[in-house]
């Protein structure tokens, strides 16, 4: 199969449609993540494929990592592990026991790593330590060497292109530098949070894939 065709059924316009429509934020909303203007938010969801920094902002926007679920979808069989790489950031749990009121704080929620994220240079480095060359990785993309050239030059790329690139070198190219400075708390809201003697786990009744559990520190 080729590279291509391995993400034709993926549509980004289509997923952050839906996460935004699941998490209850509205769509207007986009506009303080990605720059564009409220006329065009609509245009987004068309989107098949979006830049990965957009990706990121939306994520911080949504709180929830759009890249984590898709590596975990389409990269998982690739090294490195995101699991082995990720620095989790601390979080501190504050549970009044005698108020409903329960807040999760988060040591770092910003984006300010991505203008430091020059993606080019990171897959050209990647591509010698696995010994591939310009040539061959044109011959998968299906473009020319000079591309390609171009493609290491570029700060910034779109998702897809990383995801095919991650197959052609058969490395995760989002794992390291994405992933791994990344620390999004999603919302709590409908959340039941139980503590016990050895940890605090919190989970919500009407999505059983979400799952946060945290060790209890010494009293």
């Amino acid at each position: 199969m080729k590279v291509d065709e391995l993400y034709n059924s993926l549509h980004i316009g289509a997923l952050v449609k839906k996460l935004f429509v699941q998490k209850g934020v509205s769509p207007k909303n986009i506009t303080s993540a990605v720059n564009i203007s409220i006329g065009n938010v609509d245009k987004i969801f068309k989107k098949h494929d979006m830049s990965i920094d957009d990706l990121v902002q939306i994520s911080y926007l949504l709180k929830y990592n759009i890249l984590d679920f898709i590596v975990e979808k389409y990269l998982a069989h690739l090294p490195p592990n995101p699991a082995h790489i990720i620095d989790y950031k601390s979080l501190t749990i504050e549970i009044g026991i005698n108020s409903q009121k329960n807040t999760i704080d988060e040591t770092d929620k910003s984006c300010k790593f991505l203008p430091e994220i020059h993606i080019g240079e990171y897959i050209k480095k990647v591509a010698k330590q696995n010994g591939c060359s310009k040539n061959y990785i044109a011959g998968q993309l299906g473009c020319s060497v000079s591309f390609v050239g171009y493609l290491y030059r570029y700060s910034k790329l779109k998702l897809k292109m990383l995801l095919r690139l991650s197959h052609i070198l058969k490395y995760n190219l989002i794992a390291e530098p994405y992933l791994s400075q990344m620390s999004i708390v999603p919302f709590l809201e409908g959340c039941i949070i139980t503590v016990n003697l050895k940890q605090v786990r919190i989970t919500k009744p009407d999505d059983k894939n979400f799952l946060m559990a945290f060790r209890r520190s010494d009293d």
